[in-house]
């Protein structure tokens, strides 16, 4: 029984973040955005950092960065500008401030994300999503 309503819970999750990740992308309206995050932060279960490897690692798998943009998430300046972490987004090499998986077969993605800014971390990550919608299309 437990199994079963992981699973639901499992696919629940996973379609509101992908309806997140939509909205994200083509709305630019700011009452929709805070509608969003809202919406993010009542997910049960998930945290900004579910949030972050999930978003990544569907941009990532679909080519969705651009070389230039991958160069700058691997820059601690533009990370912290962009996305208000202290470290770089992304590196190549694995340390203890990264998750263990591996992004786009070649990326290790920072894992400091402080709970207690997660409504700012929606934000810039909505607005990074725009910017890469825009790069894409």
């Amino acid at each position: 029984m437990s199994t079963q309503m992981d699973t639901h819970s499992e696919e629940l999750k996973y379609r509101l973040t992908n309806d997140l990740l939509f909205k994200m992308m083509f709305h630019k309206n700011e009452a929709m955005l805070q509608e969003v995050v809202a919406q993010l932060l009542s997910i049960p279960n998930e945290s900004i950092q579910d949030f972050v490897r999930y978003v990544l690692r569907m941009m990532f798998k679909n080519n969705l960065i651009p070389s230039d943009e991958i160069s700058s998430l691997l820059n601690k300046e533009y990370s912290k500008k962009v996305f208000h972490v202290y470290f770089p987004l992304i590196q190549e090499n694995k340390t203890k401030r990264y998750w263990s998986e591996l992004f786009g077969n070649r990326y290790y993605v920072c894992s400091q994300w402080d709970k207690s800014k997660t409504e700012l971390y929606a934000q810039k990550i909505a607005s990074w999503l725009r910017k890469m919608k825009d790069l894409n299309t």
